[in-house]
């Protein structure tokens, strides 16, 4: 498992997708969640960009798959 610090200075960890950690907040750190989850920043131009490129490869690997190119 390996670990990293972001850009706010809080320690993540890339967990593999079978294993379940449980995770402890602060009440300030909580509600700062809920916030976020609520109230949600907007999305970033790389961002956008980003989901339009996913959504592109999506369309043209259906359209592989239909036509039995892949």
């Amino acid at each position: 498992m390996s670990r990293k610090n972001d850009a706010i200075g809080t320690q993540t960890r890339n967990l593999s997708p079978t294993r379940t950690d449980k995770l402890i907040l602060s009440e300030r750190d909580s509600l700062l969640v809920l916030d976020l989850l609520e109230n949600p920043p907007e999305p970033s131009a790389r961002l956008i960009r980003a989901a339009k490129a996913e959504q592109a490869l999506d369309e043209i690997v259906a359209f592989d798959q239909e036509f039995g190119l892949l």
